[in-house]
């Protein structure tokens, strides 16, 4: 299943992102748009960013720049224990090209590092550096009923959020909390390319068997499919389908399952854009129960640009198969 940039399962149990291994979520392809004229004038307290304006009632409690050094030493900080940790993947080394204007997160974060304290120690940055400190938001959110500082930096176009970073408190009581609270950090589990991993759900043997012409389509297996918008879709948050409460230890221990194998990132330390509601299914007669999950009702693929694609439907491709073609795929 393909999920927007932040989408997220919204469950009874801490908040759960799903990830089909896409770089969608952090590597957004957005086509030729035009931003939705102003609603109403832009907060007081705005932070180096040229944000667009937003509605009264959404508009974000943004920190004093007094305060973005600070702020900016203890996200820091965590980001080198992270990426010196194992459970961190590297971000790629070598000669640093700056992008200010990347919509790669993995970029973003390896920009970030790169700079370390001069963004916000009073010394000339060249134009490029400027730019790139000009999207940092230091925001105050509310997140599962408090408020809390975190770092958001959006996609160039100003529509979507591609980082979400919690800042972190000055000291930990272990270190436990600290990896923990490192662990939550959107996009911190990802490869220094941006993927997912742990969402792959393909063995190595498939990507033999597509030919030179299909290039396009072993790619979207192997990173993802990109999602290409053409609108910021509209904030979804709905209570899930009165069936997952009904079984509520079978939903969230299905839940739990799909985050060990990976097919779920999370929990998150932030309420994503949009949600995406579940149900349930579950047959008495073999004790067999599923989370249902229904990806239609957030409404965002309204605001993506139909993909280029002819699909086969069903009846054909099942007519193609036959005992054991799976294993001889690789699948």
């Amino acid at each position: 299943m393909v999920a927007f940039p932040e989408q997220s399962v919204q469950v009874p149990a801490p908040l759960i992102e799903p990830s089909d291994g896409s770089v969608s979520g952090r590597d957004s392809v957005c086509l030729d748009t035009q931003p939705a004229p102003p609603t109403s004038t832009t907060p007081t307290a705005v932070l180096c960013s040229t944000q667009q304006p937003v509605n009264a009632s959404e508009a974000p409690a943004l920190v004093e720049l007094s305060t973005a050094r600070s702020l900016h030493t203890l996200l820091l900080k965590e980001l080198i224990y992270w990426y010196g940790t194992p459970q961190g993947c590297p971000v790629p080394t070598g000669t640093l090209t700056f992008e200010p204007y990347t919509d790669s997160a993995q970029v973003v974060k390896r920009q970030l590092l790169a700079i370390g304290p001069r963004l916000y120690s009073g010394c000339t940055l060249t134009p490029d550096e400027y730019a790139f400190r000009e999207r940092l938001q230091w925001t105050r959110l509310r997140a599962f009923g408090a408020r809390h500082t975190y770092l958001v930096v959006y996609t160039a176009d100003g529509y979507h959020r591609l980082l979400v970073l919690k800042v972190p408190p000055r000291k930990f009581s272990s270190p436990k909390a600290r990896q923990q609270h490192a662990s939550r950090q959107m996009t911190y589990h990802d490869t220094g390319d941006g993927l997912y991993a742990p969402g792959v759900r393909y063995t190595e043997a498939l990507y033999d068997w597509f030919l030179p012409s299909e290039e396009p389509l072993r790619q979207a297996c192997r990173e993802g499919h990109r999602m290409h918008f053409v609108a910021k879709p509209a904030r979804f948050k709905r209570d899930n389908h009165p069936t997952c409460y009904e079984h509520s230890d079978r939903s969230e221990a299905d839940l739990v399952r799909s985050a060990e194998r990976g097919v779920l990132e999370g929990p998150l330390h932030y309420e994503p854009w949009c949600t995406t509601q579940i149900g349930s299914l579950y047959c008495p007669v073999k004790d067999k129960f599923r989370n249902i999950w229904n990806a239609r009702t957030s409404r965002v693929n309204e605001a993506m640009a139909p993909a280029p694609a002819v699909y086969d439907y069903l009846e054909p491709v099942l007519s193609l198969q036959r005992p054991g073609c799976s294993k001889v795929a690789g699948t």
